[in-house]
């Protein structure tokens, strides 16, 4: 006999594999913050070549920001879009709008501005804060707050002392992340904070992501890699590591030297312009990006922990990890589930289950799952399912009300319990517009993919990271 074509023996090992579903953590993305401000208030949770954060400044100066973003009428649920180069001030808005109730959305200045226009209507913008460097890249019709200085901010510390923080709760929005929609269109997606710190509990373990990690921020603040280098590292109580733009272009192993950084996640590409004895402090090595040549695992696997990540933006954090070499994998295996339940459907029936080894589309369960696209309900409903016939009676009366995010993209379970993808975005082509020329360059080519998709096909060998 058949469950839902599937036998029901291999159907009760999928449940063994995919129960207990992860809890949903119901704290705030900013409280976990304040909480390692509590534990450890002068260790540095920033740190580059210009200056160091400790935690209490950290946490101090984003209250005095979230007090000024509550004065100018940001209210629960805002989205508040954030451009900024490489600074700290950056990380002290992406806190501090989140403190004030609302959500961030990191902005891509290198976008045209037809496109910037689009998503700031799309989000209802009130204003834009931006660094100097950006002040004029946006609409006129939309208002500008071009914050100080970092020690001008310092300077004005006592401003907040005596406020009174508005209620935030873990199912107010958090961030935005942009991507493209099952209609085509770039869409943004709302996480909210008990999606990104319930994934949190399970990924950053995964990623040996802990209070002695000194993570390199290399990723762009709109690429969804940031918010693992950044949020996550303070929510765990590490420290961010992060090279200016100068040290990126020209000096990035002497910074990861002098920095003593001990996590980091690159393209291939990257790293294989040097060698582990070059950066004798790395410890843990996430390769995403780009598909991973098997002779570059083999060749850091001596030296370091090497594991790749597979995310997508409509779910917080890394949805998987790969401990590519000790569990025998290829480069497109992206290993096991992280705080998620993954699952393999006949790619034109979500309610037909693929038999393990059989290509399939991947669905993603659990509480990472984002809430939905902003006001594209259309979208919304094609990518965010109602759980399958097959899933129901499985699910207790807390989860039956819970959505499961369709991927779009082919994959299947191996008999090892981990997964590989089949298609995903074409990270490939970006690889080969960015030409050989610049190792830099092509390390970077996340930069250069936005939002577009290949086409499914088995031949290619796919990117472990970011498919939407």
């Amino acid at each position: 006999m058949a469950y839902h074509g599937i036998s029901y023996e291999e159907w009760n090992q999928l449940v063994q594999q995919n129960r207990p579903l992860p809890p949903t953590v119901n704290l705030c993305i900013h409280a976990e913050i304040e909480r390692q401000a509590r534990i450890h208030p002068s260790k540095v949770a920033f740190t580059s070549s210009e200056e160091d954060l400790t935690y209490d400044a950290l946490s101090r100066l984003s209250d005095l920001v979230a007090y000024d973003l509550v004065d100018r009428g940001v209210i629960k649920e805002d989205i508040v879009p954030l451009c900024f180069d490489k600074s700290p001030v950056m990380i002290i808005f992406m806190i501090a709008v989140m403190k004030a109730g609302a959500a961030f959305l990191a902005l891509d200045p290198e976008q045209p501005l037809s496109h910037t226009e689009s998503v700031l209507h799309e989000m209802d913008a009130k204003m834009i804060i931006t660094s100097e460097t950006f002040q004029y890249s946006f609409p006129s019709d939309y208002p500008v707050l071009v914050p100080p200085s970092l020690p001008l901010l310092v300077g004005q510390l006592g401003r907040a002392s005596k406020w009174s923080p508005p209620v935030v709760s873990p199912k107010n929005a958090a961030y935005c992340s942009l991507t493209r929609a099952s209609t085509g269109e770039p869409s943004g997606v709302v996480l909210e904070h008990r999606s990104f710190v319930s994934g949190i509990f399970w990924n950053a373990p995964a990623q040996m992501l802990n209070e002695k990690s000194r993570a390199l921020q290399l990723a762009e603040y709109w690429h969804d890699e940031c918010i693992t280098e950044i949020l996550t590292t303070l929510c765990v109580g590490g420290t961010i590591c992060a090279p200016n733009e100068v040290e990126i272009q020209h000096d990035l192993v002497e910074f990861i030297n002098l920095k003593e950084v001990n996590w980091a996640a690159l393209t291939p590409s990257f790293i294989s312009t040097f060698q582990p004895v070059d950066v004798p402090t790395l410890e843990t090595l996430v390769l995403d990006g780009e598909t991973v040549p098997q002779s570059l695992i083999e060749t850091w696997s001596e030296h370091v922990v090497v594991l790749g990540s597979y995310t997508v933006s409509e779910c917080s954090g890394t949805i998987s990890v790969g401990y590519r070499v000790e569990n025998g994998s290829t480069a497109r295996n992206i290993g096991r589930p992280a705080g998620v339940a993954l699952w393999v459907v006949n790619k034109n029936n979500v309610h037909v289950l693929m038999p393990v080894g059989e290509v399939g589309e991947i669905l993603i369960e659990g509480p990472t799952v984002g809430r939905g696209y902003i006001n594209n309900p259309q979208a919304t409903g094609a990518a965010f399912v109602k759980p399958p016939i097959w899933l129901r009676p499985i699910l207790s009366p807390s989860q039956k009300g819970n959505r499961l995010f369709r991927t779009g993209v082919s994959g299947r379970r191996t008999l090892t319990g981990t997964f590989e993808i089949i298609s995903g975005e074409d990270f490939q082509k970006a690889i080969e517009d960015a030409g050989d020329d610049s190792a830099v360059q092509v390390a970077h080519v996340a930069r250069l993919v936005r939002y577009g998709r290949i086409d499914e096909e088995e031949s290619k060998e796919p990117a472990a990271d970011n498919v939407h």
